[in-house]
């Protein structure tokens, strides 16, 4: 299911899910974690923020879980307030999470952690 589209009349359970890259292109950025301010000059990696949009016939909801340790209140707010006006979804059925993990628990072929 797409993020536009409206919940099944019918009520039947639709999900859809997406993955959308992230990472600054204009630098320097600020990078939070530290107990001083630092820097980003570049991004290393691509930042992939997975979303899922859940529709039962009545509602739709979206869950969001973005890799960061923190995200300023008022960010998120515009972020809601866009994707509702895109997709028609309400801001008060959206859950954006903000989440860091260094490593993971294995790369599921060596048994090894894997660095992220």
């Amino acid at each position: 299911m797409r993020a536009d589209e409206q919940p099944s009349a019918n009520g039947v359970f639709r999900a859809g899910a997406a993955a959308v890259d992230i990472a600054p292109t204009h630098f320097p950025v600020i990078v939070n974690g530290q107990f001083v301010e630092g820097k980003g000059e570049r991004a290393h990696d691509r930042l992939m923020t997975p979303a899922m949009v859940l529709a039962d016939g009545e509602m739709r909801l979206a869950i969001v879980v973005v890799d960061s340790l923190m995200m300023q209140r008022e960010l998120l707010d515009v972020a809601r307030q866009m994707a509702h006006e895109s997709r028609g979804i309400p801001t008060e059925r959206m859950l954006i999470s903000a989440t860091h993990v260094l490593r993971t628990v294995g790369d599921g072929v060596s048994g090894q952690p894997k660095r992220c």
